[in-house]
């Protein structure tokens, strides 16, 4: 039998359209900077070992299928969406009103002072945690919780996270 041919790898992309920058299947590359303009969201898409920096104002930043990546985001005017990453890192220096967390398995967020009335929602997702500064500039981790306790109380579901038994 012949021996199979070997998958062909993803196109490497960074392109701007009208309305979107695009950066696909980036490898280890840390040198990639986007000029973000009014109006304007980014896409990071099945990145390996890159970072990322968003200059300017982006009204989404969705990132999507990446492993040990890292994002920079001056300012976001709607929301961040981490979506089946694994191992990311993503640092809001300015605002970010919203962020989603779906279906990733690690996930750093560093939150600046500007963003911390942020709302975060995570679904189906693990080892997340946020960073939130202090006073004095020092970054707090603070773990989101995984696990939940659901009861029936007066015929009504109330939900409410687990201790983790240390």
């Amino acid at each position: 039998a012949a021996a199979a041919a070997p998958a062909a790898s993803a196109a490497v992309v960074f392109h701007e359209s009208e309305h979107t920058w695009v950066v696909e299947n980036q490898t280890n590359n840390k040198e990639i900077v986007i000029n973000a303009s009014a109006g304007q969201s980014v896409r990071v898409v099945n990145c390996k070992g890159s970072t990322v920096q968003v200059k300017g104002e982006a009204v989404v930043v969705h990132v999507q299928g990446c492993t040990k990546t890292a994002v920079v985001a001056e300012n976001v005017s709607k929301s961040l969406e981490l979506v089946e990453c694994k191992s990311v890192q993503v640092q809001a220096l300015g605002t970010m009103p919203h962020a989603l967390i779906s279906r990733c398995d690690g996930a750093q967020i560093y939150l600046s002072a500007n963003c911390l009335d942020a709302d975060i929602i995570t679904t189906r997702s693990s080892e997340m945690n946020i960073s939130i500064p202090g006073e004095d500039g020092d970054f707090t981790e603070h773990f989101v919780p995984e696990q939940f306790k659901t009861v029936i109380d007066n015929g009504k579901l109330v939900t409410r996270m687990t201790e983790i038994a240390g």
